[in-house]
């Protein structure tokens, strides 16, 4: 065997186990369906494609970000986090009821996961939270800057329209980003006793 083949081999075998080593465990779920166990890169809210092994011996493969429905990571450190591909509308048209032409450009952070879920990240000191439903196909997007406002609030009621208890009890009050977690508690406890007296 030639040296430089053999240095090449080298090489191979002392990086690849490195990279698998930097890989996270991942659970994808696809939008059809489909689960994949792997190691995957990185993945953070603009994340259009990464890359995944199946397993050691295999090549990296590209996976895009439109196929995918959740990404779970399990980091390293053993920190559990999933990144959800939701679709989602500006407070302003939630207010009027509008879902149509929903963006769908991140990857949200799960932070309560439920019929209805709250999805939150910070860039640059500014906070973004998303409620999503599960019977409604997109979420709303319900703060864009460091303070939670009026049409934050409005934005809310009218995507909770469906607990007025919860909606009167927000109406005409402030409410602090620090009380998004009981809300959405609150109304999946709700939402629970209304699908048990249907059954």
């Amino acid at each position: 065997m030639k040296k430089s083949s053999l240095i090449g081999l080298l090489m191979l075998l002392l990086v690849m186990p490195t990279a698998w080593a930097d890989m996270n465990n991942a659970i994808i779920h696809f939008k059809n369906g489909e689960k994949l166990e792997c190691k995957s890169d990185f993945v953070s809210i603009n994340t259009k494609k990464f890359k995944i092994r199946r397993d050691v011996n295999s090549r990296k493969e590209v996976i895009k970000k439109d196929d995918v429905a959740i990404v779970e990571l399990i980091y390293n450190d053993g920190t559990e986090y999933a990144m959800c591909n939701v679709p989602y509308v500006s407070g302003i048209k939630a207010i009027k009821g509008d879902y149509s032409k929903p963006k769908n450009d991140l990857f949200l952070p799960l932070v309560a996961p439920g019929f209805l879920s709250l999805f939150h990240y910070t860039v640059d000191g500014y906070h973004h939270y998303f409620l999503k439903r599960m019977d409604v196909d997109c979420a709303i997007h319900l703060s864009d800057g460091k303070k939670f406002n009026a049409n934050s609030v409005k934005a809310m009621i009218t995507y909770l329209s469906d607990y007025p208890e919860l909606c009167e009890s927000l109406n005409n009050r402030k409410v602090e980003t620090s009380e998004l977690e009981g809300i959405v508690q609150e109304y999946n406890q709700w939402k629970e006793r209304q699908l048990n007296a249907g059954n």
